[in-house]
C-alpha cells in the first residue's frame, strides 16, 4: 500500500481524512463500480473492448487500486475526467454504498445458514447486506451519476425513485442466475445487466427529465 499512502489526500483536498473513509481500498472499489461508461479508465487502454459495466470492481481490488494510482499520477489531459469523477463523487458514492449495506429493503432476501445474502437480527431487521449483493445494485445506481450546473459530478438517487423495485429485482437475480450465492451474484454479468436495465428504463420512461421532454 506504500504507493497509495497519499491517496487519502488526493481524494480529499478538504475532508476525506478521518474515520469516514478509513477503508480507502473499498472506497476506490465503490467509486470504480459507478464510473460512467463515458469516462475513460486505464484498464480500457489495455482492452480491445470497453467496459460498459465495470464488474471487475467487485473481485479485482488490485486492478482498482492500480487504475486509481495511474489516474492520480497521470499527465494533464490523460485521465482528467476520471480524476475529476473520483474527487467529485467520493462522498456521494460512499454514502450510497453505506446506506445499501444495511438498507431494510433487503429484508425481502431470505437469511440462509450458508452463503448469506443478508444478516438479520432476531426481529428480522437487516444488519448487513453481502457485498456480492450490494455491488451489482450499486453499479446500477451509478447510472444516476450526472454533472450538475457547476460541472461537478454527483451521484444522487432521485427522491421519487423506488429503490424497493431495484432490490426486488436483485432478489430475482439472486434466486435465479446467481443460484443463491452472493459471491456468484457479484461476478455474474446477467445480474448486472438486469439491474442496469431496470434503472435505465426508469431514466428513459419515468424520470422527471423524460416527462418534461
Amino acid at each position: 500500500m506504500q504507493m497509495f499512502d497519499g491517496a487519502t489526500t488526493l481524494l480529499n483536498p478538504d475532508m476525506l481524512i478521518g474515520d469516514e473513509f478509513e477503508d480507502l481500498d473499498t472506497l476506490i472499489q465503490v467509486i470504480t463500480i459507478v464510473v460512467p461508461r463515458s469516462v475513460r479508465m486505464p484498464r480500457e487502454d489495455k482492452s480491445a473492448n470497453g467496459e460498459a459495466i465495470r464488474m471487475y470492481a467487485f473481485t479485482q481490488k488490485a486492478v482498482c487500486l492500480k487504475d486509481f494510482a495511474a489516474i492520480m499520477e497521470s499527465k494533464p489531459g490523460e485521465y482528467d475526467e476520471a480524476k475529476k469523477f473520483f474527487l467529485d463523487v467520493a462522498h456521494d458514492a460512499w454514502k450510497v454504498y453505506n446506506e445499501l449495506r444495511c438498507h431494510q429493503g433487503f429484508a425481502v432476501f431470505t437469511q440462509r445458514p450458508k452463503k448469506k445474502p443478508v444478516i438479520k437480527d432476531r426481529s428480522g431487521r437487516v444488519i448487513e447486506v453481502a457485498l456480492g449483493v450490494v455491488f451489482p445494485v450499486l453499479s446500477a445506481l451509478g447510472n444516476f451519476a450526472r454533472k450538475n450546473e457547476h460541472g461537478n459530478w454527483e451521484l444522487k438517487i432521485p427522491t421519487e425513485y423506488e429503490l424497493s423495485d431495484l432490490i426486488q429485482q436483485a432478489k430475482v437475480m439472486f434466486d435465479g442466475p446467481a443460484n443463491c450465492d452472493p459471491a456468484k451474484m457479484g461476478k455474474d454479468p446477467g445480474c448486472y445487466i438486469g439491474l442496469h436495465g431496470l434503472v435505465n428504463a426508469y431514466l428513459k420512461y419515468r424520470s422527471p427529465e423524460h416527462a418534461k421532454a
